[in-house]
C-alpha cells in the first residue's frame, strides 16, 4: 500500500490546488505568475508543479515551482512559455504521450509514468498526473501537472509497467495467496512469516494480535530459525502510549539499535535484553483502518540498518496477513465462495463444447449432440444459419449474420465471436463461436465449436464492478486519512483564533464598528469549524454499534428545524406514516443527513419549488442495482426537489469528496460525501435519480427486526 502513497498525494494536491488555480484565472487570465495570488506555497511541495495555459497556442507553461527545477535542472525562466514536450526524448513511450493528449482533448485527469530527460541529458522516470482547471462554466482554462521523480522505484527500465498494471498484478497475487489461505489460517501465516524470514535474512519473525478486551498485544505465532513456535510475551496498551500511538497511525516502528532507541517509544528495556534483540521492525496490520495486530521482524545479531526495500516488503507481508485474518473471520463468505466455485465447476463439466459444420453453399448445419445443452433449448436444433440467426438476441442478429457471411466468403477466414442467444424465453445465454473455413469432400464448409461462456461473461462484468469499487475504496481511504490530518491541524489553528476574537469583542460597546469586525471573524471561524467537522465525519469510517431509534420521530424533529432554514418561497412537504420504524442508527448523524439533503435541495431550486420528504418501508428489490436475491427489508428516506436536475455526467461524481458544480467559495464539495459516508457506516445504500425538473435522493437503512422490536416500539 505504501507504494501507492506518492500517486495518492499527487491526486490530493491536484484536487486541493485546482480551486487555487481557478482563483488565479479569475484575477488575471493572461498570466498566472503576474497575478496577486501568492503561489509560493507550491514551492514547499515535495513534488514538481507545472501550470499550462490552454488559451494560448501550443499550451505553454506559465508557472513552475522550485521542486520542478530541482528534478529537471531547468530554471523558471527557461521553461516559461514552452510546451512540456521539451522533457521528452526518442525513447519516451508514445502510448503514455497519447494518454496525456487524450486527457487534454477530453478535459479529464490522467496519470502516466514516462521516460523524461533533465537539462543535462540524463534520463529519469517521471510520474505525471495532469488535471484540468475549470471555470464556473465547466470549461478548461489551465492544466495542473504534478510530477514526481520515481527513478529509484524502477527495477529495470525495460520491464517498467504503468501504475495500474502494477496494482493489478499485486491484486492478482494477493488473490492467489488468499486461495492458499482459505484452508488454514495458521498454515497461511506460517507461510508468510517463513517467506519474510528468508527474504530478509532474519532469525525471528512473528505475529502479535491485539486483544481489545484485555487491551494488550500478544504474540500468537513466531518463526524462529524456520521453525514455528509460540512465545508468552505481551504488551499492555496503556503502558506504551507512544508505541501504540505510532501503530494506530499506521506507522512502522523501525528500531535499528534497540539499546539506543527503546526509550524513544517508551518500550521496556526488558523487551530487548530478555529476548536478545539488537534491532526490530514492527509493522501494523490493519483492517479497515483499525489496528488488529503487528508483524514483528527481529534481528538477534546486533544492530541492523533497515532499508526502504525492507520496509516495502514488510508492508506487503503485513497486508497479506490482514487478508488472512479477514478470510478467517468471514468463514461463511468463504464457504459460499467455495459453493459458487463448485457450481461453476459442475457447469463447466455439464456444458461441453459443441461442434458444428456449416455447408454454406446450401446453408446446411450439422451439430454434435452437445449443442442442445450448450444452447439450453428444448426446441429442434436449427438446421440452417438463418434458423440459428433467429435465435440470437434481436439487437445482435445482424452482426451474427454478417460475421457468418464474412467467414464464408474468404479462404481460411477465422470466425470468432460471442453472441447472446435467447433460450426458452429466459435471459440471454452467451455462446462463443470459434470456426474456420475449409473444405470437406470438396465442399466449402465452416467448421468449429460453440461453447456456453455465460458464466465467464457475467464473472468478467462482476469483476470489473469489484475492481472499480476496490479502486474507489482505496482512493477514499487515502483521502480520508489526509482529511483527518488536515482537520486536526486546522482545528488547532482555529481554536485560539475564535477564542481571542470572542475575548476582543468584550472590549467594544454595542454599536462600535469594531464589534462588527470581531463578529465577522467569529462567524467565519465557526464556518471553518463546521467544515472541519465535515472533514472529520468524512474521514472516520469505523463501524459502531448503534442503538435502535424510531426514525419517524427523528425525522419529525429534523423537519421542524429545517423549516426556518429553507427559503420562505419554497414549500416543504412531508409524508410520514404513523407506523413506528426502528433502525440501528446514530440519531445525530441521521439528523445531519436529512438537514444536508434538504438544504442542498433548497439551494438547487433558487427560491422556487417544492421539497418533498417521504418515509416508507421497502426491500432490496427497490434498489437500482440489487446486491443479491435476499429480500433485505429497508426503511427508505426520500428527499425530492423540483429543481433543474443534475446533469447525467455529474451524477456518478456527486458523492466524491471535494466535487462540486458550484462556483469557487460557494461549496466545499463535502456535503454529499459526508452523507454517503454516514449511510455506508450504517450498512445502508444511497441512490440518485434525476431528470429536468425533479431530483430524488433515496437512502435505504436496514430495517431493525430484532426480537425486542415490539418492546422498543411500544416504549
Amino acid at each position: 500500500m505504501e507504494s501507492l502513497l506518492p500517486l495518492a498525494t499527487a491526486t490530493i494536491l491536484a484536487c486541493a490546488f485546482t480551486s487555487l488555480a481557478f482563483l488565479v484565472v479569475r484575477r488575471k487570465k493572461s498570466k498566472v505568475a503576474d497575478s496577486n495570488l501568492d503561489l509560493s506555497s507550491f514551492d514547499t511541495l515535495p513534488v514538481g508543479v507545472l501550470i499550462t495555459d490552454l488559451s494560448l497556442d501550443d499550451n505553454p507553461i506559465i508557472y513552475s515551482n522550485n521542486t520542478f527545477t530541482m528534478i529537471t535542472g531547468y530554471s523558471h525562466k527557461e521553461v516559461q512559455g514552452r510546451n512540456c514536450r521539451f522533457l521528452q526524448g526518442d525513447d519516451t513511450q508514445q502510448n503514455g504521450i497519447e494518454i496525456l493528449r487524450d486527457a487534454l482533448q477530453e478535459c479529464s485527469t490522467a496519470t502516466v509514468t514516462l521516460r523524461n530527460y533533465r537539462k543535462d541529458g540524463s534520463l529519469f522516470w517521471n510520474e505525471i498526473t495532469v488535471s484540468p482547471v475549470l471555470d464556473p462554466a465547466g470549461d478548461a482554462k489551465f492544466y495542473l501537472a504534478i510530477q514526481q521523480d520515481v527513478t529509484n522505484k524502477q527495477k529495470t527500465a525495460a520491464d517498467l509497467l504503468e501504475q495500474n498494471q502494477r496494482l493489478a498484478m499485486s491484486q492478482n497475487m494477493l488473490l492467489e495467496l488468499v486461495r492458499y489461505a482459505s484452508t488454514s489460517l495458521d498454515t497461511t501465516l506460517q507461510k508468510y512469516l517463513s517467506v519474510a524470514a528468508v527474504q530478509l535474512g532474519l532469525p525471528r519473525v512473528g505475529i502479535w494480535q491485539l486483544d481489545e478486551q484485555q487491551a494488550s498485544l500478544n504474540c500468537i505465532l513466531m518463526i524462529r530459525h524456520n521453525e514455528p513456535t509460540t512465545e508468552s510475551w505481551s504488551m499492555v496498551v496503556q503502558n506504551h502510549p507512544l508505541y501504540f500511538s505510532a501503530l494506530n497511525n499506521n506507522q512502522v516502528v523501525a528500531l535499528s539499535d534497540l539499546n539506543d532507541e527503546l526509550s524513544r517509544l517508551d518500550l521496556d528495556f526488558d523487551y530487548s535484553i530478555r529476548r536478545n534483540i539488537g534491532a526490530a521492525m514492527h509493522v501494523p496490520i490493519n483492517i479497515n483502518g483499525e489496528l488488529i495486530g503487528i508483524l514483528s521482524l527481529e534481528n538477534t545479531d546486533g544492530p541492523r540498518t533497515w532499508m526502504r526495500e525492507d520496509l516495502e516488503f514488510s508492508r506487503y507481508i503485513a497486508d497479506l496477513c490482514a487478508v488472512a485474518f479477514i478470510a478467517e473471520e468471514n468463514q461463511t463468505a468463504r464457504q459460499r465462495l467455495d459453493e459458487i466455485e463448485l457450481l461453476l465447476a459442475e457447469a463447466r463439466k455439464v456444458g461441453q463444447l459443441g461442434s458444428f459444420i456449416w455447408y454454406f453453399d446450401d446453408d446446411d448445419l450439422v451439430f454434435s449432440n452437445e449443442i442442445a445443452e450448450v444452447l439450453n433449448t428444448s426446441r429442434a436444433r436449427p438446421k440452417s444459419i438463418i434458423e440459428m440467426h433467429n435465435r440470437v438476441r434481436a439487437d445482435r442478429r445482424q452482426e451474427f449474420l454478417d460475421d457468418a457471411k464474412k467467414a464464408s466468403t474468404a479462404d481460411d477466414e477465422i470466425w470468432q465471436g460471442i453472441y447472446p442467444f435467447t433460450a426458452n424465453g429466459d435471459e440471454s445465454r452467451y455462446c462463443e463461436f470459434v470456426a474456420q473455413s475449409s473444405k470437406l469432400d470438396d465442399r466449402p464448409v465452416i467448421r468449429g465449436t460453440i461453447q456456453d461462456v455465460t458464466a465467464r461473461i457475467r464473472a468478467e462484468r462482476e469483476n470489473e464492478v469489484l475492481q472499480q469499487r476496490l479502486l474507489q475504496a482505496e482512493k477514499l481511504e487515502t483521502i480520508g486519512t489526509l482529511a483527518r490530518g488536515i482537520a486536526h491541524d486546522f482545528n488547532n489553528l482555529l481554536t485560539p483564533l475564535i477564542g481571542y476574537a470572542e475575548l476582543l469583542s468584550t472590549d467594544f460597546a454595542e454599536g462600535d464598528r469594531r464589534l462588527t469586525y470581531t463578529g465577522q471573524i467569529i462567524q467565519s471561524g465557526m464556518r471553518a469549524k463546521h467544515l472541519i467537522e465535515q472533514l472529520l465525519t468524512f474521514s472516520l469510517h469505523r463501524q459502531t454499534d448503534n442503538p435502535e431509534v424510531d426514525i419517524q420521530s427523528v425525522m419529525e424533529d429534523v423537519l421542524q428545524s429545517v423549516r426556518p432554514k429553507v427559503n420562505a418561497t419554497i414549500k416543504l412537504a412531508a409524508e410520514l406514516s404513523n407506523d413506528a420504524r426502528l433502525v440501528r442508527a446514530n440519531s445525530g448523524q441521521i439528523r445531519q443527513i436529512l438537514m444536508n439533503l434538504c438544504l442542498n435541495a433548497d439551494n438547487a431550486m433558487k427560491g422556487k419549488g417544492v421539497i418533498r420528504v417521504n418515509l416508507f418501508e421497502t426491500n432490496s428489490t427497490a434498489l437500482l442495482q440489487p446486491k443479491d436475491n435476499n429480500l433485505q427489508p429497508y426503511v427508505a428516506i426520500q428527499v425530492e426537489d423540483s429543481g433543474p436536475g443534475i446533469d447525467e455526467t455529474y451524477i456518478k461524481h456527486i458523492f466524491e469528496p471535494f466535487f462540486t458544480t458550484k462556483g469557487v467559495g460557494e461549496s466545499t464539495g463535502l456535503g454529499l460525501s459526508v452523507v454517503h459516508g454516514i449511510v455506508k457506516q450504517h450498512g445502508g445504500e444511497i441512490e440518485v435519480a434525476s431528470v429536468p425538473g425533479c431530483t430524488t435522493i433515496t437512502i435505504y437503512l436496514p430495517y431493525f427486526s430484532g426480537p425486542d422490536r415490539e418492546t422498543i416500539a411500544s416504549a
